[in-house]
């Protein structure tokens, strides 16, 4: 698995959700999106990805996109990630 975080330098969040300024992904050595975490811009969790609790938690935001995992931009380490997925379990 790989971490990374997304923003709007990487892709135009605003185009999904108006409230979402950043995002932590997992995803998995295809490429594929296993978990994500959304943060609006006091770095506050408003989505989180698979979910009962947020809107769009049980079908992602992300979730149908395919990233190059080969780059190492914007890398986020293990720990960060599971940091701020417990918050939200």
């Amino acid at each position: 698995m790989r971490y990374l975080i997304i923003d709007s330098d990487f892709i135009e969040l605003s185009r999904f959700d108006k409230c979402i300024n950043q995002f932590y992904l997992e995803v998995d050595e295809k490429g594929y999106i296993k978990r994500e975490i959304g943060f609006n811009k006091s770095g506050d969790i408003v989505h989180a990805y698979p979910s009962k609790k947020n809107r769009y938690g049980k079908y992602g935001i992300l979730d149908l996109n395919c990233f190059d995992i080969k780059s190492e931009d914007n890398e986020l380490l293990f720990d960060d990630f599971e940091k701020k997925w417990n918050q939200i379990m």
